[in-house]
């Protein structure tokens, strides 16, 4: 049985932009999308925006299916992949700066 609060809610986390706001944005689409309701949905929010960054990650990990319903990945991929996203966006922050 899965820990996650509404496990119908996939998506990859990794698809968002790498800030708060861009997770949230994502959740709430795929919660929409899903079929949860406004009353549902706050929950998250309220309980998302209660602390830092890592409580947004942490939050939206225990209340949604962030690895889009791959039931194959492990951890350790799910971490890869997300580094690699990072690593992405540094790439993309260097450019800008140059």
């Amino acid at each position: 049985m899965s820990d996650i609060k509404y496990p119908e809610v996939q998506f990859q986390i990794t698809d968002a932009d790498p800030n708060a706001f861009g997770i949230m944005g994502l959740a709430q689409k795929a919660a929409r999308k899903a079929g949860l309701t406004k009353d549902q949905i706050e929950e998250y929010i309220e309980e998302a925006t209660s602390g830092d960054y890592n409580n947004v990650i942490s939050t939206t990990m225990k209340y949604f299916d962030t690895c889009g319903g791959d039931d194959d990945m492990t951890e350790e991929e799910a971490d890869a992949e997300w580094d690699e996203h990072w690593a992405e966006q540094d790439s993309f922050q260097e450019d800008d700066d140059e």
